[in-house]
């Protein structure tokens, strides 16, 4: 072939092959990798350890992402970072989000590294202001985005006024060292040990004890961009690295901290060995869950009532969320709905129902036991079986938290039911018990959606797979009435014709259909209160319906008889 030829096709072989994508080993193609910029609170050290061993390790490369950290500075809010645009993401603190998230602009926690919080006021107690009741009018070197902060410390601890004189900061110890200031802003895992190995003598003084809230390292990002799909899957990636990188960091830690130290060689290993340890403490069992159920109160409803740090919102679960569902773990309903579930459960007035439920079950089983002829305790066990029988077969089954089973501690549920065999025993003294039977079933019509609604919030709280919410609300509400009749040797007729555990499984599965809805809107807790009280309305609704249109399975070989009929008047 002529040369000329053979240059002209070799060079347009060239051209076709740089216009196919590259393909990487194993035949598939090479995906660009995604580079985010990530803006660290402080200066290189163990506090962000995680990160360098996900670096180093790859993690944040298999779920193609390159991901770089800035050290911070002690007189910059890292959050700025992400308000100019030089970085993606921020490692900060709330107080530093509040500070930031003005002008129209906020800047949301997408996930809660430390779980604990580990700042606190240093103070140098040889000196004028030796401890904590001495420091009205002392002077405090923090940073200005910390400051919020720290004047809440004082107005907690001086409420007519301390006169604190706030001062920049210095770089590590310094304003201690050369006592220009009382106490500095600083850290239980750098500052702390840094003042004694300066041979100081200080206290600390924790806001979270004065009920101030304090809200440690999260990652913080312009929340205008939790609306591009590409940004929170790129979120989530980085999430899952980084849980595998502090994994790494918990079972190498020698390792972890010469990666430390490749960041920052002024940084002696002894010092990173015991910051690191302090660190890992401070992650919790639920890596990156901001939980708010550690500073939120409730109402008697049982609506949270958050603090005013966190009431405007500047937090989501949703890239956490997506995380773990990446990772297996597919509840169907998100941690947040659980913990407001949790929440409504702890309130007075859902005690109360539960109590009456309980008091409404009794009563039928007591009267059972008066129609059989038992004594005073043949009545208590067979008033005990109807009320809590279900209810115990349920925590047996669920395990987990419901074991020990609950009833061991509980007093007043007892109580209930004793309460409840007194009231029938001193009734049927007065009234005839035909008339005090049809009391206890309209009775038990309301104890009936209360324990099915109960039943189906304890099979959410446990992390039950979902089929299991509807069985547990048949089960609470059913069971005992099956073990009664079997200590009392009588045929149970919800298993032939009566509509009675159905209700509680259809109106379960309306509730799941409802925190369906609640699952997508986590700053309205109200959801999640207004499904449980629907569907207790409508489980009393249908519990009267089947009563009073006498609402039954057809007979058995009914229709098979009526077809016959009908085949011989033909």
């Amino acid at each position: 072939m002529h040369p000329r030829r053979v240059a002209l096709l070799t060079l347009l072989a060239a051209v076709i092959v740089s216009g196919l994508p590259s393909v990487a080993e194993g035949g598939a193609p090479a995906a660009a990798s995604t580079r985010l910029r990530v803006q660290l609170k402080w200066y290189h050290q163990a506090q962000f350890a995680g990160w360098y061993a996900a670096q180093d390790q790859g993690y944040f490369g298999e779920q193609g992402l390159v991901v770089g950290t800035e050290p911070g500075a002690p007189d910059r809010n890292p959050i700025d970072a992400v308000k100019d645009g030089s970085a993606d993401v921020a490692v900060a603190s709330m107080a530093q989000a509040v500070t930031a998230s003005t002008g129209g602009r906020r800047f949301v926690n997408i996930a809660q590294i430390f779980q604990l919080a580990d700042s606190e006021l240093i103070c140098n107690s040889s000196i004028a202001r030796p401890s904590a009741e001495q420091l009205d009018g002392a002077t405090v070197a923090v940073s200005p985005d910390r400051q919020p902060v720290v004047n809440a410390m004082f107005r907690a601890m001086f409420p007519n006024g301390s006169g604190t004189r706030i001062v920049p900061p210095q770089p590590d110890v310094t304003a201690l060292v050369e006592g220009t200031a009382d106490c500095i802003w600083g850290s239980a895992f750098n500052e702390y040990w840094r003042a004694a190995d300066a041979g100081l003598s200080v206290f600390t003084v924790n806001p979270t004890d004065l009920g101030v809230v304090n809200i440690e390292d999260g990652l913080y990002v312009d929340e205008r961009r939790l609306d591009d799909s590409t940004f929170r899957r790129q979120m989530v990636g980085m999430l899952i690295a980084l849980e595998r990188g502090w994994q790494f960091a918990r079972t190498n830690p020698t390792s972890t901290v010469q990666l430390v130290r490749q960041h920052n060689p002024s940084l002696t290993i002894s010092s990173q060995l015991r910051e690191l340890e302090s660190v890992l403490a401070l992650l919790g069992n639920r890596f990156g869950y901001f939980d708010p159920g550690a500073y939120e109160t409730s109402d008697q409803w049982g609506r949270p009532n958050l603090p005013a740090e966190l009431r405007d919102g500047l937090w989501t679960h949703d890239v956490y969320t997506s995380a773990r569902r990446a990772l297996g773990d597919r509840p169907f309903v998100t941690p947040l709905t659980q913990h407001y579930l949790v929440l409504i459960r702890s309130t007075q007035w859902y005690k109360v129902l539960i109590w009456f439920g309980v008091f409404a079950a009794a009563m039928s089983g007591a009267i059972l036991g008066h129609r059989q002829g038992y004594r005073v305790w043949g009545r208590v066990v067979l008033a005990a079986l109807t009320a809590l029988g279900g209810g115990v077969l349920r925590d047996v089954i669920l395990g987990g938290n419901r074991y020990p089973i609950p009833l061991l501690h509980d007093t007043a549920t007892l109580l209930v039911v004793l309460a409840a065999v007194v009231v029938v025993s001193l009734l049927t003294r007065f009234r005839s018990l035909d008339l005090l039977d049809r009391f206890a079933v309209n009775a038990d019509v309301i104890g009936f959606a209360i324990l099915a609604i109960n039943g189906a919030t304890i099979a959410l709280i446990s992390n039950a797979s979902v089929i299991w919410a509807p069985i547990c609300a048949a089960l609470t509400v059913a069971g005992g009435g099956i073990l009664s009749d079997i200590v009392a040797r009588r045929e149970h007729t919800q298993f032939k014709r009566d509509i009675y555990d159905e209700v509680a499984v259809v109106g379960t599965f309306a509730l799941l259909a409802l925190l369906w809805v609640a699952n997508r809107h986590e700053h309205k807790p109200v959801l999640v209160l207004s499904s449980v009280l629907v569907v207790l309305g409508l489980l009393l609704a249908a519990r009267f319906a089947v009563l009073r249109l006498d609402l039954h399975y057809p007979a058995r070989g009914s229709f098979t008889a009526r077809r016959a009929a009908r085949a011989e008047a033909r």
